[in-house]
């Protein structure tokens, strides 16, 4: 992340598809993330009591859908305004460098707790 800053991003034209056929895309993309696939991983290992009852993993499994959902509709939202785009692209490197050392610094103090 912190490397890869400076590298521009490649912007392409918007291509002519169903908001049904978006949506689709969108989610089978997610969820081959295998970021996405540790998140979630992470989330039901911490949620998760040992004897729970059925019902509870519904409610966790819906919520966690309803994050998701809210979160990339949220950042499609926002990104698909052109001003918004603008603003991004002119500080992406100082964002992804200061996400990056951020990410960084968390790591570290995991590994200097444990």
């Amino acid at each position: 992340m912190i490397g890869g800053a400076a590298k521009p991003l490649l912007m392409e034209e918007p291509t002519a598809m169903s908001w049904q056929a978006a949506m689709c895309r969108a989610y089978l993309i997610s969820m081959t993330n295998p970021k996405s696939i540790v998140f979630f991983c992470s989330i039901f290992g911490l949620v998760m009591p040992a004897h729970a009852p059925i019902w509870f993993y519904g409610v966790v499994a819906a919520l966690c859908f309803l994050l998701s959902a809210l979160w990339h509709c949220s950042l499609a939202f926002c990104f698909s305004n052109q001003g918004v785009a603008n603003y991004f692209l002119r500080f992406k490197c100082r964002i992804e460098r200061v996400m990056g050392a951020a990410l960084v610094i968390l790591g570290g103090l995991l590994l200097w707790v444990r």
